[in-house]
Parts: structure tokens; C-alpha cells; sequence
């Protein structure tokens, strides 16, 4: 998923505009297209605030050491739209890279936390299974989903009902300690899978 970020940029000189859209482009990324609809020398004008009205996106208006002329200033007071107004490029900047940052959309993605081998499978009741392992990286957490392989083929996803320790139910088993568990798939289990124990992070 993308976010259009539509732009009118007035600046008081060829430079300046020049320097802005540098800028800008740097802050450019794959969930991000900032469109400068309108970048020029010179006053922010009624056209100016026509073609931001106008935008089905909502279109930041900056003005870069220009003012905004008496029938640009008639049309806002219509309109509720901001005009942002700064005499340092950086400021600029700082500010649009904050806008930048609301208007980016969100992703959740998986987080692989730990990465345990089955070492022994006891005994299931309808879709429990009761096995042993160990970790082999990060930690397995009981509250979070696992993935499960076998030969590096996803079977499927499933859940920790219990872990234990040394016979103490734990929350969390770290790398290289064996644990015992009671895992809910409804597929068996054998000694050899891996589990893969994730959380969504939404970044």
C-alpha cells in the first residue's frame, strides 16, 4: 500500500526551489510518492490554492520565503487549509519529514523470535500434542503463534498451550535449553519439525 503526498511549493528563488526538491526526493520511499503539483518562483496565488482545493488527496501548501497574495488570502479564509510557511530549508525539512511520517502507511509484518528442533513426541489428544525440543535460536515463547516444518516445508500454524522448564511451567524457554511442551496443530507431530515462534510487528 501507497500514500500520495501532494505538494504546491512557492520559494523566493530558482535555488531555493532547486534545494527544496532535493530535499524532498531523498524523503521518497516504496510506501511514500510525494508529487509536487505545483513547484515556482514566486507568491502562493488564488491558483495555487484552486489546485490544492481541488486535489482529492490532501495537498500541503509550503511557501519558502514568498507571501501569499490578497486573493489567495480571500480563498482560504473559505477553506480550512493550512499554508506552511518557512525561511530555513532544514526547518522545512524537519517538519516535512514529520508529515511524512503521520501519512506513511503501516505494514505488519512477521518477526521470527526464536527457532526450536522436536526431540521427542510422547502422546495427542484430538489436535494437543505433547513433545519434546530445543531451542535452537532466540527464545519460544508461549504466548505467541509458531510455525511449524518438517524437511523446511511449512505445514502449517499453531499454538503453545504449555511450556515447561526443568518440570516448572515457564513462559519462555531461551537458546540451547531443552523444554517440554503441549502444542495445539491439527496435524501429528514428529521428532525432527521445527517450530518457529513469531510476532507481528506493525512498522
Amino acid at each position: 500500500e501507497t500514500a500520495l503526498i501532494p505538494l504546491v511549493i512557492k520559494a523566493d528563488t530558482t535555488g531555493s526551489l532547486e534545494a527544496i526538491l532535493h530535499e524532498i526526493k531523498k524523503m521518497e520511499n516504496d510506501r511514500i510518492i510525494i508529487c509536487p503539483t505545483i513547484s515556482e518562483v514566486g507568491a502562493v496565488s488564488e491558483g495555487d490554492i484552486k489546485v490544492a482545493i481541488s486535489s482529492p488527496d490532501d495537498t500541503l501548501i509550503i511557501a519558502f520565503n514568498v507571501p501569499v497574495d490578497k486573493n489567495a488570502k480571500d480563498i482560504l479564509q473559505q477553506h480550512t487549509i493550512p499554508i506552511h510557511s518557512f525561511d530555513i530549508i532544514y526547518k522545512l525539512s524537519e517538519w516535512l519529514a514529520e508529515e511524512i511520517k503521520k501519512r506513511t502507511p503501516k505494514v505488519e509484518a512477521p518477526e521470527t523470535r526464536g527457532e526450536a528442533k522436536l526431540l521427542m513426541y510422547f502422546s495427542s489428544m484430538k489436535n494437543k500434542h505433547v513433545v519434546g525440543g530445543k531451542v535452537l535460536s532466540g527464545s519460544i515463547e508461549k504466548d505467541l503463534p509458531i510455525k511449524i516444518y518438517r524437511q523446511n516445508e511449512l505445514l502449517g500454524e499453531g499454538s503453545i498451550l504449555n511450556l515447561q522448564s526443568g518440570k516448572q511451567s515457564v513462559s519462555s524457554v531461551s537458546e540451547g535449553n531443552e523444554f517440554g511442551a503441549q502444542i495445539q496443530f491439527p496435524e501429528q507431530l514428529q521428532a525432527g519439525d521445527k517450530i518457529e515462534s513469531y510476532e507481528m510487528i506493525i512498522s
